[in-house]
């Protein structure tokens, strides 16, 4: 003590002092040592996203990757100071009479004796209280399923605030990379806790990269007469006592099976014998995520701190993670003390070289994840796909056929006819199957975007052909290709910029209005705002850069973080028992402001105009197939079913129907005979004769016997507008005989989602409603509407009622 008061008195700093003022912290072996003050200034700093090395070295007129290179070059620094400074500190405490715990590269600090010595002598100090945490017993994995980027931002926003609430990061990586998070079948040891994010794609699918995961869970059913929570069956729970899980589930009300991706990871992972220390999140995309999303991030970090004291003290379900536990006045105390000043004072912050007033709840801006290669000028440019579509097969088809089937004055309303050429590859599908067209951006679009990016290096531009590498795991996400095609090809430019994108983007603006509104749409107060300008405004990222024209994004950023292309499905309108290797679709073209149509229908037009111009077997589409879990027709002929399509969606019906044609044909031939199941179709259009989708075709349906019947409804060919459900009331005895007499029938919905389903839905429960419970009574007693809805419920979770539908917005 003596000594340490003459150095300061003389005006000099201990070698601690020293290095936590330089680096604010540094870790030696998974401990971590750092001032009170010091710290403040870095939680301070990191909740507006600085990083202690970016307060003292940022120059904003630095390229993004010098930043980054500045920054690795720091932490590359620190890490080889590191014994150095360890045996000078040692020194010193030796030289105070303390005797501290040496260490070499082959064997680790004994936590629990330093932290007895190291708190003795530092936090005797006046002005100098050290806080000593372990890091070890704190490590934190994440793993997502994510199609659109939304379960990944997600994702990387949590894994990018760990440690600001005092916990190690451990991995952030897909579902279906589960072994990063050191899940196996036989473990040895205590698992780090695992965070699951993931998205519903689908009827209720797990997304592509999320796949893996759940074959892993599998865990085998109860033998017969064996309980699942027998200690005999417990032997299959090869989870059980070893992982920690807390789950965030993405979805949509608007759908049937709202977040049943996360609902059916977390019952595999708890059958598997997971423990979840955290109740499941279910996100509604439909009234916006971040109304689930922050009160469930705000509410996860108490929890995983309670979850590591159990596991230091034991909590008498699992066993001691064997690591020192935090003291009162650690991390947790002081983040808990600084989040609740945060609430009641006003803080400022630099970011660059300008001080703006820091709003609470701004999210911290993502860590860069991906870094560019510059290659040489005679390298190839070879394929690159976005992120949902990476490890599918990837097809290139040729268009064979087109047709317009609306009539020529139906500008608004164009809906084409598309045949695909699969015969060069092996595809297999099947009547209700999706096939996904893989888009591009607008070349207009992109060119906007070119002339406001920064590079990462001089003499970059968006010839410049480069290989794109995921940081941490040098995964190569785009092994050769320009600038200009990782911006054509790999991100979304006309999506809604998240908020953790907002934040980096108001870091890129030069101009400090610009740098203080979009900082304000990213913070909880102007969330309000956000969701008015970016929802209801459909205020995309390229309508951003009209709005912020002092913003400069870097490509890396862009590339990092804007939402990845997806892809888009259509449904079979063909069956391979008829068209072979062919696949048909149908596509209504989409009508945005300022001319502008979608992306994928606009591309797609342009190829059926193409093909009719030339006749040309070079005009393709690159596609890759999405089999349907479980709306595909009966092979049963004797099975009855009702489909409902009107518009677009009579396309997948067509498909049942041209497949059932064979199968009639070949029944007919066999002198089998035996009933078929009543086919009833109900399609809906504005005119008649304009837009009577594949009228020719259905009508000989019917006179096939293929089709039972044909019911259609013309909403603008009489003066009352008639749709769907309206026809399906007109039918409500047949149809509700049809459906309660017989447990085999089925009805199939494809279509918009919003007010036609829901009218539909409304039209079969009143069917249901007409159809007496007991037929033999002498009175009729008839269904409730809420039993009637119940009844429908349960249909569709039997798989009697299938929906493939959609939103539009």
């Amino acid at each position: 003590k003596k000594e340490r008061k003459k150095e300061r008195k003389k005006g000099k700093k201990t070698d601690t002092s020293l290095l936590v003022e330089s680096i604010g912290c540094f870790q030696i072996q998974g401990l971590f040592i750092l001032s009170t003050r010091q710290y403040q200034g870095v939680l301070t700093n990191r909740s507006a996203g600085i990083t202690p090395t970016e307060t003292h070295q940022r120059n904003p007129n630095m390229g993004e990757m010098s930043q980054a290179a500045a920054t690795t070059a720091s932490t590359t620094s620190t890490t080889t100071t590191v014994t150095t400074t360890v045996k000078s500190t040692a020194a010193k405490l030796e030289a105070l009479g303390i005797t501290a715990p040496t260490s070499s590269e082959n064997e680790p600090f004994n936590i629990q004796a330093f932290k007895s010595v190291a708190s003795t002598a530092l936090q005797s100090s006046e002005s100098e209280s050290a806080v000593i945490v372990s890091h070890e017993s704190k490590i934190v994995n994440i793993l997502f399923g994510s199609v659109n980027g939304n379960a990944m931002e997600i994702a990387r926003r949590i894994y990018n605030e760990l440690e600001h609430h005092g916990f190690q990061k451990g991995c952030l990586a897909t579902l279906n990379d589960y072994a990063l998070a050191g899940l196996v079948k036989e473990p040895h040891s205590k698992m780090h806790p695992l965070i699951i994010v993931c998205s519903t794609t689908g009827d209720g699918d797990l997304p592509e990269n999320a796949l893996k995961i759940f074959k892993f869970l599998r865990v085998p059913k109860p033998a017969a007469g064996v309980s699942a929570d027998s200690a005999e069956h417990d032997k299959e729970k090869f989870l059980k006592g070893y992982l920690d899980y807390t789950i965030l589930g993405l979805g949509d009300t608007n759908y049937e099976n709202f977040c049943n991706a996360a609902k059916r990871i977390d019952k595999a992972v708890h059958d598997a014998g997971g423990k979840k220390f955290y109740k499941r999140g279910e996100a509604d995309d439909g009234t916006g995520l971040e109304q689930v999303v922050e009160p469930w991030i705000d509410k996860l970090w108490p929890k995983l701190a309670e979850l590591f004291e159990k596991r230091v003290h034991g909590d008498g379900n699992g066993a001691k993670d064997g690591a020192a536990a935090v003291t009162a006045t650690g991390v947790d105390a002081i983040v808990s003390t600084l989040q609740t000043a945060s609430k009641t004072t006003a803080e400022t912050t630099t970011i660059t070289e300008t001080t703006i007033s820091v709003v609470e709840g701004i999210p911290a801006p993502l860590e860069i994840m991906c870094t560019l290669n510059s290659l040489d000028k005679s390298v190839v440019e070879t394929p690159c796909y976005p992120m949902a579509i990476r490890d599918q097969k990837i097809y290139t088809s040729k268009v064979s056929d087109a047709k317009l089937m609306t009539s020529e004055d139906m500008q608004d309303r164009r809906v084409w006819h598309i045949e695909l050429d699969c015969s060069d590859f092996p595809i297999e599908y099947m009547p209700g199957d999706t096939l996904g067209v893989v888009v591009e951006n607008r070349p207009e679009d992109v060119s906007r975007v070119l002339e406001r990016i920064s590079y990462p290096a001089d003499g970059m531009n968006e010839s410049t052909i480069v290989q794109l590498l995921r940081k941490d795991t040098s995964q190569v996400l785009a092994q050769a290709a320009s600038i200009r095609t990782l911006l054509t090809r790999l991100v979304d430019l006309n999506q809604i910029p998240k908020k953790t994108l907002l934040v980096s983007l108001a870091e890129a603006c030069s101009n400090e209005e610009e740098k203080k509104l979009l900082l304000f749409l990213s913070s909880r107060p102007g969330r309000d705002q956000y969701a008015e300008k970016m929802k209801q405004g459909n205020w995309t990222f390229l309508k951003l850069l009209d709005e912020y024209p002092s913003c400069r994004p870097s490509i890396l950023l862009l590339v990092d973080q804007l939402p990845p292309l997806a892809v888009r499905y259509y449904s079979a309108s063909s069956a391979q028992e008829m068209d072979g290797r062919k696949f048909h679709a149908a596509f209504s073209v989409v009508n945005l402001e300022n001319n502008k149509r979608g992306l994928a229908t606009g591309m797609l037009e342009d190829k059926c105009k193409q093909y009719l111009e030339t006749k040309s077997d070079s005009v393709s589409v690159e596609i890759v197939l999405q089999p349907h879990t479980q709306f595909k027709p009966p092979m049963d002929l004797d099975m009855p079913y009702i489909m409902i399509g009107p518009g677009t969606g009579v396309a997948p019906f067509r498909g049942f129907l041209r497949q059932r044609s064979v199968l009639v044909s070949k029944h007919k031939k066999s002198d089998n005979d035996s009933a078929l199941g009543k086919t009833w179709l109900f399609f809906g259009c504005r005119y008649e004769k304009k837009d009577f989708l594949y009228e020719a075709e259905l009508k000989n349906f019917v006179r096939d016997q293929v089709l039972t019947e044909l019911t259609v409804a013309f909403s603008r060919d009489t003066e009352k507008k008639v749709y769907v459900n309206d026809k399906l009331l007109e039918n409500k005895a047949e149809l509700a005989k049809l459906l309660m007499s017989n447990s085999s029938s089925k009805i199939y919905l494809c279509g918009d989602g919003g007010s036609m389903a829901a009218s539909v839905d409304k039209a079969l429960t009143e069917i249901i409603q007409s159809h007496p419970k007991g037929e033999n009574a002498a009175e009729p007693v008839y269904p409730t509407e809420d039993e009637a809805k119940t009844i429908l419920k349960a249909w569709m979770k039997e798989g009697r009622y299938l929906k493939d539908v959609w939103y539009w917005g």
